[in-house]
């Protein structure tokens, strides 16, 4: 492998016609494979092979969002979750430019992106509960505009939540700005991968026993689970709120076996349509994990 493939690179100006993928390739045992060059990366695009014109590997910088649920469900769990969230902030590379933000009926940014871990600490630690209403939908939405704002390669948000938007449960008494299937639609056509931190509250809920409530429930962990798969990432969850601080750790190694490519695709064409992406290494049984695709807008 050329020696400069390794490179870091600064942040890049990307064109709006540039494909960004961040890319983990493992072994079948799920060890992350490092020390790969761009030389290492096949890309086809509908089955056309791509040339891949910007490269970054697992140690570059990564500019990343956190956002916390901070709705009722959240109310008595607000010292696990900020002590979690504070640890989260110090197992990122030194490097990582990081922006916090939380969520109950309306988004909020806490803090924009910084490298100043003690500021980012500090706005954590100084949270309290939001009130009862989950704009899940629409705080996803929001993180990923302000993703968009940032013109480089390696982008991530790992939001902390239970997934139920309060939409699930009565739509007509809490509606949305955008739907789930919209807020996938935008999430699987960007660049920004999603790693949702599950942590259910469906026991918090006093009429739990509902069938209504729990079959919520159940399409809120398939939702934040689909929002990980169509942007590359992977949806982890803590079963308890003590969990929280061990599924941070997780998230933060995860976060350092990415690869991140870019290329110009071969047809101009921008007409909308779902365009298939597969990714190849020159790695024996390598497992691959990436976005499945884009929308040619």
């Amino acid at each position: 492998m050329p020696g400069g493939c390794q490179e870091q690179q600064p942040d890049i100006k990307v064109d709006v016609r540039l494909v960004n993928l961040n890319v983990r390739v493992a072994t079948r045992e799920g060890r992350a494979i490092a020390g790969l060059g761009k030389a290492d990366f096949e890309v086809f695009d509908e089955g056309t092979r791509q040339i891949v014109s910007h490269f970054q590997p697992m140690t570059a910088p990564i500019h990343l969002i956190l956002l916390l649920d901070l709705s009722g469900s959240t109310k008595e769990k607000m010292e696990i979750i900020t002590r979690a969230a504070a640890g989260f902030i110090d197992a990122l590379g030194i490097e990582d430019e990081v922006a916090v933000a939380v969520f109950a009926r309306n988004f909020r940014l806490l803090s924009e992106f910084t490298r100043d871990r003690a500021q980012l600490k500090s706005r954590i630690r100084s949270l309290e509960n939001q009130g009862t209403i989950t704009g899940f939908y629409d705080a996803v939405w929001s993180a990923l505009d302000y993703l968009d704002r940032v013109e480089t390669l390696r982008k991530a948000m790992v939001v902390m939540t239970d997934g139920l938007d309060s939409s699930l449960m009565d739509a007509e008494k809490w509606p949305v700005k955008h739907g789930f299937q919209e807020l996938l639609s935008r999430a699987a056509g960007g660049d920004s991968v999603i790693y949702p931190v599950y942590l259910s509250t469906e026991s918090d809920v006093l009429f739990f026993r509902s069938r209504r409530v729990h079959a919520a429930y159940a399409r809120a962990f398939d939702q934040v689970g689909a929002l990980a798969q169509q942007t590359g990432g992977l949806l982890f969850r803590a079963k308890r709120e003590e969990d929280l601080e061990g599924t941070y750790r997780r998230v933060a190694l995860e976060l350092r076996t990415f690869y991140s490519l870019a290329y110009t695709p071969s047809t101009a064409i921008r007409d909308g349509s779902w365009h298939k992406i597969e990714v190849k290494v020159e790695r024996p049984r390598a497992v691959i994990r990436t976005r499945p695709g884009y929308y040619a807008k």
